[in-house]
């Protein structure tokens, strides 16, 4: 698995390329041969660039739920949605397909954040907005998702919370 890590302002162009910064170039050349796929983002009213392989391995994880099922069918279509094959081309650019730029409502200015293995692409007052809006609920989101209290008592010299009380 891979990890991708920055957050980087850019600027498209008025054909929708995107130039890479050189801190994400750097990381995403081992994948450049095979290529990725953008798509629009799951959950918000952003862009999602994944390299090829993990956007392969996500689709084999997906297909195997079953296809024979109308929730299935209509989530999957939800999903891909927007999908196409894209390339980082030798002058490091992105082109955005016109429709996904439009779903974005990205202009002139971009924020490129990467999330683990996918980079989210935004329109950079779409992104501010985003981020201020969730400013509040990230600590309770931390505490939410990732305080795994079960685990307390499982650390050698650490005591449960159960057995303090």
């Amino acid at each position: 698995m891979i990890n991708i890590i920055g957050t980087y302002d850019c600027k498209a162009d008025a054909k929708g390329r995107v130039t890479i910064p050189s801190g994400l170039k750097n990381q995403l050349t081992p994948m450049m041969s095979a290529g990725f796929v953008i798509k629009h983002s799951t959950f918000r009213d952003c862009l999602q660039l994944h390299p090829r392989k993990e956007y392969d391995e996500t689709m084999e994880k997906i297909k195997s739920k079953g296809r024979f099922n109308r929730k299935y069918v209509k989530m999957l279509r939800q999903f891909v949605s927007g999908a196409q094959p894209v390339s980082i081309d030798d002058s490091g650019r992105l082109q955005i397909p016109k429709d996904l730029v439009a779903f974005a409502g990205i202009q002139k200015e971009v924020v490129l954040t990467a999330i683990i293995d996918v980079i989210e692409i935004w329109d950079k007052d779409r992104y501010n907005a985003d981020m201020a809006d969730g400013a509040d609920e990230y600590p309770d989101l931390l505490e939410e998702v990732l305080d795994d209290r079960s685990d307390l008592g499982k650390v050698e010299g650490n005591t449960s919370s159960d057995e303090l009380s």
